[in-house]
């Protein structure tokens, strides 16, 4: 069994014990430990999960492997994976933890974040245009899928008041710049370095995607990489009818 393996095996048995006793261990809370994790998934979703536990042996175990994992490592390169497997299964359990996400027809969170480019933009100066705002990270294959799809569309419609936010989940501005520059993205890229906006948002699974019309309501969300440019013209058109 490679290091890999054994990792995703030892992500299933976690779950499996939060799931039948995570919730009622008693003492620290992971998020303490999670402090110290190189990848920033893993904070977000332990800041939003308290009752999770120190005196959980494998929740320790589990944990202390992944804070030695090395990216280099080729036979374990999929590492950002695993540790995104725990998080996209393990806090649909948490229920109620922390703020809850924002719901179709409600008001889209407020946020500013740095752009790639430099300045930085906040979602209020769009009010007004339809907006999309697409979650994504280099590491994700089904974003990568679909961002020449978002940019096509983004080309075909930025002049009918439509405008795209591809806000990137806690990566750093050189490892955005590269793929922005192998796809050709023109839309703005905004930099959550710390994932907060996308916590704000309730993301757990990437891509995910929300239309946002002008009067700053979230009218749909997308998830898992379907996003085509047909389809977000098809969108376009019903929130163009609606307004």
């Amino acid at each position: 069994m490679s290091r890999t393996d054994r990792y995703l095996s030892m992500v299933k048995d976690f779950i499996s014990t939060l799931v039948v006793a995570g919730r009622s261990d008693q003492g620290e809370p992971l998020a303490m430990e999670a402090s110290d994790l190189p990848d920033p998934r893993c904070r977000a979703g332990c800041r939003r999960s308290k009752p999770w536990s120190s005196g959980n042996s494998r929740a320790q175990s589990l944990f202390f492997h992944l804070k030695i994992l090395k990216r280099e490592d080729m036979e374990i390169k999929n590492f950002q994976k695993c540790l995104f497997i725990l998080l996209s299964i393990v806090f649909p359990f948490l229920t109620g933890m922390g703020s809850k996400p924002p719901q179709v027809g409600g008001p889209a969170p407020a946020f500013r974040l740095d752009s790639l480019e430099g300045p930085s933009m906040a979602l209020a100066e769009h009010r007004g245009k339809i907006v999309l705002i697409n979650f994504w990270a280099t590491w994700c294959e089904p974003c990568l899928k679909e961002m020449p799809e978002i940019e096509a569309a983004y080309e075909q419609h930025k002049g009918e008041g439509f405008v795209v936010l591809g806000i990137n989940f806690g990566e750093k501005p050189k490892e955005a710049e590269k793929l922005v520059k192998a796809v050709g993205l023109t839309f703005p890229i905004l930099m959550d370095r710390k994932v907060e906006v996308a916590e704000r948002y309730g993301v757990v699974n990437l891509p995910v995607t929300f239309f946002i019309d002008q009067e700053g309501i979230i009218r749909e969300r997308v998830f898992g990489g379907t996003l085509t440019k047909e389809g977000i013209g098809e969108v376009l058109v019903r929130l163009q009818k609606k307004s």
